[in-house]
């Protein structure tokens, strides 16, 4: 990108940017998705695997506790993807919000 001259870009290509045209450019993306989104999709991945134990038939790479996918269909880890980034913290806020409202009512009733 870097050793073309600008007058060898298309119409609608724009020179590069300075963080674009820096040899460390391609590791901070790994196909197409940034770090910073990957980690991300890692700390909700890890968040529902501390929320609840996976629940798999063995056959099926999907939690049927929560619906996300798993790493394998025998495993014991969440894979989140960037599709799905809001539909997890959802449910991770609609589960805590079950734990706050069951520990009310465990100490009312107690």
């Amino acid at each position: 990108m870097g050793d073309q001259p600008d007058g060898d870009r298309g119409p609608n290509q724009a020179a590069p940017t300075e963080a674009e045209d820096t040899p460390d450019a391609a590791a901070r993306t790994i196909g197409g998705q940034s770090r910073a989104a990957m980690s991300e999709d890692a700390r909700l991945s890890e968040k529902l695997d501390h929320d609840h134990a996976v629940e798999t038939n063995g056959r099926m790479a999907v939690c049927r506790r929560c619906g996300f996918r798993t790493v394998a269909p025998e495993s014991d880890r969440h894979l989140v993807s960037e599709r799905y980034r809001a539909r997890a913290r959802e449910w991770l806020e609609a589960s805590a919000r079950t734990r706050r409202a069951d520990y009310k009512r465990n100490a009312r009733d107690t």
